[in-house]
Order: C-alpha cells, then sequence, then structure tokens
C-alpha cells in the first residue's frame, strides 16, 4: 500500500497530539483518574486502556463526547494529509458509537462527580452561589433566607420540588422525611426519580440534590418519616413547615399539622390538581387544619380523603377536564401530573420566602387559592367555616351520591334511630337543594359564603 509508512507516522502522531497536546476544555485529570478512557492507537482505531491508561495520561486524558468530537477533527485536519480520508472516516465512526454510549448512567455520574470535584478543590461561596437573588431580596434578607430552617415531610411529587426550589433560593438549614424508596411508578413527576435512583431511598437522594446546589446547608434526615417519637426533632427551630406527603397518608399530615401548629410554626400544604396547584397556609393561632377541612377521629380514612380533597380546591378550578372516577381510593392512586407537581412548588417556595421576608401578611385558612393554566384560571377566595359550609356540605353529598362505591367504603353502619333517620332525611333535603344551586355556574362561592 503506498505512502504506508508515512501513514503510520501521521497516525503515531495523532496518538501523541490526543495523549499530551489536546487542551482541557471540559474535564480535568484529576476528577477521572478512577475512570476508562479511550484513545486513538498507532492504525487510527479506540483503544481502551482502563484505570493503567488513565493514570499514564494524567491531566491530558479526555472522555469521548461531543466536544472531543470537534477537537479531534480539527487535530486530523491538521496531521493527516487528505489523501488518508479513509482514516478520518473510521475513526469519525468509531467516536460516533462512543458517543452514543457515553449516554449512559456512568458517564453523568462521571459529569456530577467532575463537577463536585471542582467545587470541593475550590472555596464555595454562598454569596456568589446565590447572588442573582439580589435586588429583589436584600443581602439581609438573603443571610436571613440562609439562616431558616424549613422542614418538609414527604419528598416525592411535591417535596422533591418543594426542596429543591427552596435550595434554589439559598435556605441553608433543612429538615427532610420520608420512609420510600423511588420506583418506576415516580418518574413522571417527582424530580428525584431517575434511572440512577430507582431503588435508592428518597431522603438521601434529595439530601445530595441539596448539597449538589449548596455544599454548606445543614441537613437533618430522617429515613423513616414522621412520627410520634421524632416528630419534635424533626419540627424543632423550623419556621415552616411543608406537608409533601403522599395523598392518602392522613394519620401523618394530621399529626405534622397538629405538631406545627402546637410548636408556633407555620404549616403549608400545595396539592397538585391536574395541571395546576392549589395553596393553604395555617397559622399557629388562626382556623387548624382539622377544623378548615372538618376531620375528626372516628371518621374513615375515606371520609377523610374525601373531606381533604373537597377542602383542597372549593372554586374547583378543574372540573371541566378532571375526571372524579380516576381516583383510586381502595388502591391509593391518583393521577398526577409534573406541572401540577412544579406549580405547587413555585407557590410553596414563594410563600415561604414571603414569611421570611415578611412583604405581605399570609394569607391563611380559610383563605385559599388555586392556579390552573390549562384553563387559565387563577381561583381564591375565604371559606367560611371551611367544609362546614354549606356549600361545601352539599359537594359532598353529591359526591357520595353519585359514587356508590365511595359512599359504601365512607359510611360507616349506624344503629337505626327515629330521631337520627329523621335528621338524616332533613340533611339531605338541604343539602339536595344546595347541590343544585352549585350546578349552576354562574354559582359565586365567595358572595354564598360572606
Amino acid at each position: 500500500m503506498p505512502h504506508s509508512d508515512s501513514a503510520q507516522a501521521t497516525a503515531n502522531q495523532v496518538g501523541l497530539a490526543v495523549r499530551s497536546g489536546t487542551p482541557r476544555s471540559t474535564y480535568d485529570g484529576g476528577s477521572l483518574d478512577r475512570h476508562r478512557y479511550r484513545r486513538l492507537d498507532a492504525g487510527g482505531r479506540h483503544r481502551d486502556d482502563g484505570h493503567a491508561s488513565a493514570r499514564l495520561l494524567g491531566g491530558a486524558a479526555r472522555v469521548v463526547d461531543s466536544s472531543s468530537s470537534l477537537e479531534f477533527e480539527r487535530v486530523v485536519d491538521a496531521q493527516i494529509p487528505r489523501s488518508r480520508v479513509h482514516l478520518r472516516a473510521r475513526a469519525a465512526r468509531h467516536e460516533h458509537a462512543a458517543v452514543r454510549k457515553s449516554l449512559t448512567s456512568e458517564r453523568q455520574r462521571l459529569i456530577c462527580q467532575a463537577s463536585m470535584n471542582k467545587v470541593h478543590d475550590e472555596v464555595f461561596d454562598y454569596t456568589e452561589a446565590f447572588s442573582r437573588n439580589i435586588g429583589l431580596l436584600s443581602r439581609a434578607e438573603q443571610e436571613e433566607v440562609r439562616g431558616t430552617r424549613v422542614a418538609i415531610a414527604g419528598l416525592g411529587g411535591v417535596g422533591g420540588n418543594h426542596t429543591l426550589a427552596l435550595a434554589r433560593l439559598g435556605f441553608g438549614r433543612f429538615s427532610l422525611a420520608d420512609m420510600d424508596k423511588f420506583e418506576l411508578a415516580n418518574m413522571n413527576r417527582q424530580v428525584g426519580a431517575t434511572v440512577d435512583t430507582l431503588g435508592r431511598e428518597k431522603v438521601e437522594v434529595t439530601a445530595e440534590m441539596v448539597k449538589a446546589v449548596n455544599p454548606t446547608a445543614e441537613l437533618r434526615l430522617f429515613p423513616t418519616g414522621i412520627s410520634e417519637e421524632n416528630i419534635a426533632e424533626f419540627l424543632d427551630g423550623a419556621l415552616a413547615v411543608i406537608d409533601g406527603i403522599d395523598f392518602f397518608n392522613m394519620k401523618a399530615r394530621r399529626l405534622l399539622f397538629r405538631e406545627a401548629r402546637a410548636r408556633g410554626a407555620y404549616a403549608l400544604t400545595a396539592a397538585p390538581v391536574g395541571f395546576g396547584a392549589t395553596l393553604h397556609v395555617f397559622s399557629p393561632t388562626g382556623m387548624s387544619f382539622d377544623e378548615y377541612f372538618d376531620i375528626r377521629d372516628e371518621m374513615t380514612l375515606a371520609d377523610q380523603v374525601l373531606r381533604f380533597a373537597l377542602g383542597l380546591a372549593p372554586k374547583l378550578a378543574h372540573r371541566k377536564y378532571f375526571p372524579l372516577n380516576t381516583v383510586d381510593l381502595e388502591g391509593r392512586r391518583a393521577p398526577s401530573l409534573s406541572p401540577g407537581c412544579f406549580l405547587a412548588a413555585v407557590l410553596v417556595a414563594t410563600e415561604v420566602v414571603n414569611l421570611v421576608m415578611r412583604l405581605y401578611p399570609p394569607k391563611v385558612a380559610p383563605y385559599f387559592c388555586q392556579f390552573d393554566p390549562l384553563v387559565q384560571t387563577y381561583k381564591t377566595g375565604y371559606l367560611r367555616g371551611g367544609n362546614r359550609n354549606p356549600i361545601q356540605r352539599a359537594k359532598r353529598w353529591w359526591v357520595l351520591h353519585t359514587n356508590p362505591v365511595l359512599r359504601a367504603a365512607v359510611e360507616k353502619p349506624r344503629p337505626l334511630a327515629l330521631s337520627g333517620v329523621f335528621w338524616r332525611w332533613i340533611g339531605i333535603g338541604v343539602t339536595s337543594v344546595a347541590a343544585a344551586i352549585v350546578t349552576c355556574h354562574e354559582v359565586d362561592v365567595q358572595k354564598l359564603t360572606c
């Protein structure tokens, strides 16, 4: 083959250039020594030399990715004559295959590790990291945010987003609780769910996300969730308590709100409803969670969940498209979308910052709000009496009347008594009239309740 000697010499030059002359624009050698690398051999082919070659190449070692593809082309154009196009084409094919293979969890971890190593090699500057907050927050307010503790129970669909949004705002102290692990069904809405985190504890993954944003953050982790035994430690020092608990876990939710109130902390719950979200803020001195939702110990779980759902969205901004029959009480499943989860985090993060900055008096329960971007509607109001309001009672009656299965789960067997039957029918008569009024779209709930 003509020019075989010159081709061999040129290929050797290319290999030498990749080993020693390549500028490092993406990774530093120190952070990559523990991984496997590709380089050209004398024949223009990629060779995987593993850990030994990585140490040999040192700081000049590079992972083959899209950026190194352009660099390789530049080196080849400078070193290989145009007559040797087949060498360049063959190397490009190997490079393209390597790029495809690099889009794996291993490469993602490599990038994360390289970035974190760079931060750890330098001093993390909190002021610089959150400097773009200044202007909307003063420097004194930013420091106050940094020193504020937020307790978040539940780190799934909304809890993980709450945590990450608050970490991006610069909050520096967190109490995080969740007993679950990520599974495949979490992928559509939970910010911590990836193919790399399946099977891992949510509290551990969320803590890593916070530390990746702010390595100086102080975290208290509760991998067994909240309970009577640890709730005091979980809430200790928290200005705001955020409900990210599973929708159907009413026992833990009631514990959270009850203990937050007893310790003088604000408690917030934001529910993703369809494409939108709701927000309720409970003051330690205002209407309590149980009072607003009209929930009592003797009620069945199904009844508590139903009252919770009705109280979250009194004006039903989602009613045009959200099918109620998709909620499975027995299987504890309900449809939930990522837009609603992200929007819930927006509402909560904004309100928590407002509690710190004290710009506006918080609108606490029985005030409520619901924003639904799909129907471009923002609903707010003051639900006098909470779920004890006649309109809310009418809604509950209508839901039970049209859902026999739900009615069977909600209603407990009661001994028949004349007075009880009499007052039951009286109540049905009143609520049926109210239900007929509610079905008219012109009804303004706030006017009826004030």
